[in-house]
């Protein structure tokens, strides 16, 4: 029931139990952690199929089942972001695209959904 995970940067090799990530793959899995309870406190989390932090000032999410991609920007305004995620999901249901939420939303960046 947990997301797919991919972007990380410790070697393939090293990723066995036991074994620790490197730092900036344990930071990362901290933002992870705080997508998900943000998600899940707007009935989000189980959307979420995969969670791509190659870069954390902008981390995918896949929403499959809804045939959305996320692009959630950095895990500043988590709440805000969510909401707006949320909002866009219900405007744009059954239509096939990417939901922009990665902007600076206290500088006056507006949210938007781009159709496939």
């Amino acid at each position: 029931s947990m997301p797919l995970i991919v972007g990380v940067t410790t070697k393939k090799e090293e990723i066995k139990p036991g074994n620790r990530l490197c730092s900036d793959d344990l930071e990362k899995l901290e933002d992870v952690l705080r997508i998900l309870e943000s998600a899940k406190s707007n009935n989000l989390d189980k959307l979420i199929n995969k969670i791509d932090i190659t870069n954390k000032d902008d981390y995918v999410v896949e929403m499959k089942k809804e045939k959305k991609i996320v692009h959630l920007g950095d895990v500043t305004n988590l709440k805000n972001r969510m909401y707006y995620v949320n909002a866009i999901l219900k405007q744009e249901a059954g239509n096939t695209g990417t939901i922009y939420v990665n902007g600076n939303l206290n500088e006056g960046f507006l949210p938007y959904f781009s159709a496939n």
